[in-house]
Order: structure tokens, then sequence, then C-alpha cells
């Protein structure tokens, strides 16, 4: 053998030792719930009688996360376009000065809603006193950019945490929601 190929033999070996020793970091690709963040990024997530919920949407025409909010009046709307497709609605009313970083209750103007779809028949679940739940708003926010094409737009920043429970419209069966939590720009 020459001397030039000794030597690149020899560091092929030394690097491929030092990969294997050193090994790979594994990387999780786990889904799990959103980061509590309070920048607008347009995101929710939470947990459905114990299972992980997230937002998804198989094309880009439609918004898995749309935040609506207006003089007192705030709605957030998540789609989960899987079998079954799903939809959860969050809700607050509150006409005395807006909805503000405040916790609302089903009792105080919060309000919530469950659906799902499949095969043509659907199911909706809704909060009721007896339920309960609560959304609690940690910030609002109101800010004003520039939408694609130069219009100024101005919006609102909503962010915060929630969970309730359910009750079917049509077969009684309750559902839980915990550990949710949202960051949306509101319209």
């Amino acid at each position: 053998m020459n001397l030039r190929f000794s030597i690149q033999l020899w560091i092929t070996a030394l690097l491929m030792a030092l990969i294997t020793t050193v090994g790979c970091k594994e990387l999780d690709i786990t889904p799990g719930l959103p980061e509590p963040t309070q920048e607008g990024k347009n995101t929710f997530g939470c947990m459905v009688d114990g299972a992980l919920w997230l937002p998804y949407v198989e094309h880009t025409l439609d918004s898995k996360v749309e935040g609506e909010y207006a003089p007192g009046w705030f709605g957030v709307r998540a789609e989960r376009e899987l079998d079954p497709l799903q939809y959860i609605w969050l809700q607050v009313a509150d006409s005395t000065a807006g909805p503000r970083v405040k916790t609302y209750t089903v009792k105080d103007g919060f309000y919530a809603r469950f659906e799902t779809y499949k095969d043509g028949a659907f199911d909706i679940y809704e909060t009721d006193s007896l339920g309960g739940g609560h959304i609690n708003i940690t910030k609002v926010e109101t800010k004003t950019g520039t939408a694609i094409g130069g219009v100024s737009r101005t919006y609102t920043i909503v962010s915060g945490t929630f969970s309730f429970a359910a009750t079917s419209i049509n077969t009684g069966k309750v559902v839980t929601i915990t550990d949710g939590r949202f960051d949306v720009q509101g319209f």
C-alpha cells in the first residue's frame, strides 16, 4: 500500500471509531403540547380524555387555529382534520371591559364546545354549569403589523390556558379537556 492510501484508511477508521464511541444523540420526535408562549404564534393544544390533541389540517388554505377578538368578546377555534374530524371552540364574553387578563369560569362568561364528525354522524359536547371549566387569559395585547401587500392591520394577541368538562347533546356522555393552552392572534 502506498503511504497516502494508508493515511486515508487510518483517518477513515479513526472517524468511524469516533462516531461509534461518541454516538449520535437520539432525536425525540414524539409530539407534545406546545410551549406556553405569549407572542401570537397561533398555537393550541390540550389533552382530551387523557390523550394528546393537537390541531392538524392537510392543506395550507385552511387555518388550523383561528382567533377572533372584538370589544366584549374573544373566541378561538382549533381544527383537527383527521378521522374523525374534530373542532374545539373556546369563547369568552365580558361586556364590562372586554376580555382581559383574568380567569373566567363557565358561570361568568366562559363557554367551550368539542365537536366530532365521522361518516356523516356528529356529536357536539358543550360546557354547562354542572361540568364546569375555566379559561385563564394570561395576556391581551393589541398590536399593529403589516399584512401582505403592505396593508396595516391591527390584531390582538390573546394567550392562556384552559380546562373543561363538556356533555354530549346526543348521548349525555362527558368528555374531559385538560392541560389546554393557546397563543393566538385575534382579528
